[in-house]
């Protein structure tokens, strides 16, 4: 995994955060041009797109929403770091042990059909594993992390600070649901940089201790969130797919 250098910035620019898009791709399609992107992912006013992982595995068009953003990132249009899930279906691509759950079974069947192989699944790969763990942007001013960074991490590259971009810090599970429980980590963050992060759906994006949840359940039946930096602003699409209604058990417990 290449270190957070790879994607820093030292020149201020205007930015548009995209959450877990979990294979929403027309919500994905409707909120990219409301926000006055082309087709191909560009912008007039020369803005970027940032995803911050988990754009594969629950929805319903999960291979066609990866390969958008996969060309995007190979022709340097728009900036990526991988999710969580978007790791399993790597580690699942390249053939190595891992728990199938309902959500990742949702992306390998779209794959069927020769498309295990197929430059699109190489390309894939390439971009998650190359891809750093989080984004320091804007002269440090700005961090994209797929579950949060805490401020003492920022910079590190370790197996711990890796993880906990990906996962969080798990801290229980409910005893009903078996929903796994995460530190509120941002609750108690006291960094300079503002923190823009996602993984754990949440019903509405608020900024608190320069932190901001982008993840607002899109393949949830929420909403798809897009946070504008450095104007602040929150831009949503209503979603019009729920992921419980075919999975009423929907993984829960996955990590």
């Amino acid at each position: 995994m290449a270190t957070p250098d790879r994607y820093n910035d030292d020149t201020p620019a205007p930015y548009d955060i995209i959450g877990d898009v979990h294979g929403c791709r027309n919500e994905l399609i409707s909120l990219v041009y409301r926000l006055g992107y082309q087709p191909d992912g560009s912008h007039p006013a020369d803005r970027r797109l940032i995803f911050l992982g988990d754009l594969v595995n629950r929805g319903y068009a999960n291979v066609q929403t990866a390969e958008w953003v996969t060309q995007g990132v190979l022709a340097h249009r728009l900036l990526f770091i991988p999710g969580n899930n978007d790791w399993d279906l790597v580690k699942w691509l390249r053939g190595e042990n891992n728990k199938l759950s309902p959500g990742l079974l949702a992306t390998i069947r779209e794959l069927a059909g020769g498309q295990i192989n197929s430059p699109f699944s190489l390309a894939f790969q390439e971009i998650v594993q190359s891809a750093p763990p989080y984004l320091i942007l804007d002269r440090g001013r700005l961090i994209v992390a797929h579950a949060g960074i805490e401020a003492d991490r920022i910079g590190k590259t370790d197996p711990e600070t890796i993880h906990f971009t990906l996962h969080g810090e798990k801290i229980g599970v409910e005893e009903a649901t078996g929903r796994i429980i995460r530190r509120d980590w941002a609750a108690d963050y006291s960094g300079s940089a503002f923190i823009v992060y996602g993984h754990t759906p949440v019903e509405r994006a608020e900024i608190r201790n320069s932190t901001i949840n982008i993840d607002t359940g899109c393949v949830l039946g929420g909403y798809l969130t897009a946070f504008r930096w450095p104007e602040k602003e929150i831009v949503q699409v209503q979603s019009g797919y729920d992921w419980r209604q075919i999975r009423p058990q929907a993984e829960e417990s996955q990590e």
